[in-house]
């Protein structure tokens, strides 16, 4: 009996001490970031913001913010000067609509943060959807490009990504690939990575036509 109420005992020792260490675990590995949000709801804009602000990177979080409020406050301002532009024409004001969404991929060397926005601007035939990224180097302290990431020269990511776009969609136009795919800075600006692959975002109309969508190639890294 003794010996039955000693395990019985021990057992649930050992229980508050798993329970108590697994707490304990949680506590000290809290969100390395928190997600701020914008909202605007008036006759002229509907609009919803997601964006990170990262615990102790105040450069980064700088970079983030500064791009938002610029360009938010911006589309907000175009927004409320074209009201009721095309009014005649569709019988009602139009709403304008502004979002962005993100998604944070961490990694041992990296913080990579991809925002998708998608707008509506009053009387327009359709929405867009564009992209902006940051992949922070986290203990160089600052904004990585995608060549230094992938190991791959701006040559070397032109011709993987004009490979992987023509092979799964044999429907693009080559011409048009090619000319979205320039081996240069400025076409590989928007990539997120998670130090195994790297992931090209390209906007509508970059390298297809807009039915065809956002296109993201993703490549492994050397």
């Amino acid at each position: 009996m003794k010996f039955s109420c000693l395990v019985l005992i021990m057992s649930l020792f050992c229980g508050i001490m798993f329970f108590s260490c697994a707490s304990t675990q949680k506590a000290e590995n809290p969100k390395s970031y928190t997600i701020v949000t914008l909202q605007n709801d008036t006759e002229y804009l509907v609009a919803k913001v997601d964006y990170p602000q990262f615990l102790g990177f105040e450069t980064l979080n700088q970079e983030i913010s500064s791009f938002v409020s610029i360009d938010y406050t911006e589309f907000k301002k175009d927004s409320q000067e074209n009201f009721g532009e095309f009014e005649q024409i569709w019988e009602q004001p139009i709403q304008s609509s502004y979002y962005i969404d993100s998604e944070i991929i961490e990694s041992e060397n990296y913080k990579s943060i991809l925002l998708t926005k998608w707008t509506y601007s009053s009387g327009a035939a359709h929405g867009l959807v564009s992209y902006k990224t940051f992949t922070w180097n986290i203990k160089e302290g600052r904004l990585e490009d995608a060549q230094t990431v992938s190991k791959m020269s701006y040559t070397e990511l032109s011709d993987a990504c004009r490979s992987s776009l023509l092979r799964e969609h044999t429907e693009f136009e080559r011409d048009w690939v090619y000319s979205g795919t320039e081996p240069i800075p400025e076409t590989f600006e928007n990539f997120t990575t998670d130090e195994k692959t790297i992931s090209i975002y390209f906007e509508p109309y970059e390298v297809a036509a807009y039915a065809a969508g956002p296109q993201i190639v993703t490549l492994k890294i050397k």
